[in-house]
């Protein structure tokens, strides 16, 4: 039961990492 909710949890969680690293970077260009 834990390996779905793992593979749908994944994804969200890769997507808040980019835009966490977007934010930073754009934090960083101004």
């Amino acid at each position: 039961r834990l390996q779905p909710e793992n593979q749908y949890m994944s994804p969200i969680i890769v997507s808040d990492v980019k835009i966490l690293g977007l934010v930073k970077g754009v934090f960083r260009y101004l």
